[in-house]
């Protein structure tokens, strides 16, 4: 339960920290905020990854440490997400294969649902959110315009939350059957009890 937390806080403490806006930045996206969006960069707060710095004197751009302690942070948070997924994935079918034998044919069944249900919810925010965001750190690190893969990624991580709950309704076969409207009624029956007396 503490991972998410230390890994958010973290992550807000290098984005703080470790990329936060200067001159040089401001320069190199000012006239993009103005042709794209019509914005002013004295409005706008920001910050982002700014990883080769070059200046007047030099012919060759240097890399800033702040940024790229940054990247390596965030990476490392990223990448260790993932494997903490998979191991746990794992551990899980692992679990469910190891009690197989002492369950029910129906309980089986739901376990495997559930457990389908688990991974496709843990696909969505790797596809979603964690592949986004690598790409983007790639397209810094190459030196390269990051600005649609940027755009993307806003949109999934924004449409992520939305898309989450529907493997569970889904997959599992009574929200499947609930959504669809074939789920069937329950019928309660009275049974009346006579009680004969005998002369």
């Amino acid at each position: 339960m503490c991972v998410p937390i230390c890994y958010g806080v973290i992550w807000g403490c290098s984005t703080i920290f470790l990329l936060p806006s200067d001159n040089q930045m401001n320069n190199s996206i000012k006239i993009m905020l103005f042709i794209e969006f019509e914005w002013k960069i004295e409005n706008v707060v920001y910050s982002g990854i700014f990883l080769y710095r070059s200046t007047e004197h030099e012919t060759f751009n240097q890399i800033h440490i702040l940024n790229s302690i940054a990247i390596f942070i965030m990476l490392l948070i990223i990448i260790s997400s993932i494997t903490i997924i998979i191991i746990c994935a794992i551990k899980c079918y692992m679990k469910l294969n190891d009690h197989m034998n002492n369950l029910s044919k129906r309980t089986n069944h739901l376990h495997f649902q559930l457990f389908y249900a688990l991974v496709t919810q843990t696909l969505i925010p790797i596809i979603l959110m964690h592949f986004p965001s690598l790409l983007m750190f790639f397209f810094n690190i190459i030196d390269k315009n990051s600005s649609f893969v940027s755009t993307v990624a806003n949109i999934t991580i924004a449409v992520f939350p939305a898309l989450d709950p529907f493997p569970v309704m889904i997959i599992i076969k009574n929200y499947r059957m609930a959504i669809f409207g074939k789920l069937a009624k329950p019928v309660w029956s009275t049974t009346r009890q006579r009680t004969v007396f005998e002369n």
